[in-house]
């Protein structure tokens, strides 16, 4: 990510307002009345420079669900995805996970501000088991989940697998939002019962991310394989990918460096016709 040399002075100039007890600036945006942080060069820039942040993916995702749907958001960050589509969809049967002591206190306030306090969120990681983590806490990007040595920003969590976490009671779930820096295959791991009765996964796509947390494009593909049929990528034009379609094109991405990609998988076997696109 290239950040200007004026960015890094405007956000600079921004932060010095925090110091020392200010925890964040409010902005009004087409995603909410949302609590940002002015160090953070990813969402929050989206969000101070553009008023927005992925809103092509918030009006698709919106589109799934009901004010009776069930929502998980693993790696919720500030709720820039969280609170626009669940104020959409009226529903308040939510669970957030956010490793990020920060991160989480200005979900906190993010949900308190847009009226959604029913909303579960929980300050936890995600893993393959029970546990604890060390984390680099880094602010150029979300929470940087990745393994570090002792450091200044290092931060501690506590990390719990999700079918831990989720209530058996919720027999199905419409959405799942996964956003995890490239653990995205750990969380999974720990998520078997979770996957199997979920409906909907939206989450990032990164081999570069993947591998720095031991992980593999092959791995990612297996995983989803198991529990879901096919995948729209999203981006300016969305493409339906068939069951036998997903598992080579995602394959065939693996050696493309920088790669970011936004991915539904579904159980759908034909593209959905509300989202307007052709296999």
């Amino acid at each position: 990510m290239k950040i200007s040399l004026s960015e890094r002075i405007r956000n600079r100039f921004r932060a010095r307002f925090l110091d020392n007890h200010g925890v964040g600036i409010v902005t009004t945006t087409r995603n909410g009345t949302l609590v940002v942080d002015p160090k953070d060069f990813d969402v929050s820039r989206h969000l101070l420079n553009r008023g927005e942040y992925d809103w092509a993916g918030v009006t698709m995702l919106s589109r799934l669900l009901t004010p009776a749907s069930r929502v998980v958001f693993v790696g919720a960050h500030i709720g820039a995805l969280l609170v626009p589509i669940v104020r959409a969809a009226g529903t308040r049967q939510v669970i957030a996970f956010e490793p990020s002591p920060r991160n989480h206190k200005m979900l906190l306030m993010n949900l308190a501000l847009n009226d959604l306090s029913e909303v579960v969120a929980e300050n936890i990681a995600l893993g393959a088991r029970p546990g604890r983590r060390r984390f680099s806490d880094n602010r150029i990007v979300k929470a940087d989940l990745r393994r570090v040595t002792r450091a200044e920003n290092d931060i501690e969590v506590t990390v719990h697998t999700l079918d831990a976490m989720i209530p058996r009671t919720w027999d199905a779930i419409d959405l799942m939002v996964m956003s995890a820096e490239g653990r995205e295959v750990d969380a999974m791991r720990g998520a078997a019962r979770t996957l199997a009765r979920t409906r909907h996964l939206y989450v990032d796509f990164s081999p570069e991310q993947l591998a720095e947390q031991d992980s593999s494009v092959e791995e990612f593909i297996a995983m989803a394989s198991s529990h879901f049929k096919s995948a729209y990528v999203l981006g300016e034009k969305t493409r339906f990918l068939a069951p036998e379609e997903f598992p080579s094109y995602l394959l065939g991405l693996a050696p493309r460096r920088g790669l970011l990609l936004n991915l539904l998988f579904s159980r759908d076997l034909k593209p959905s016709a509300e989202f307007g696109v052709a296999a």
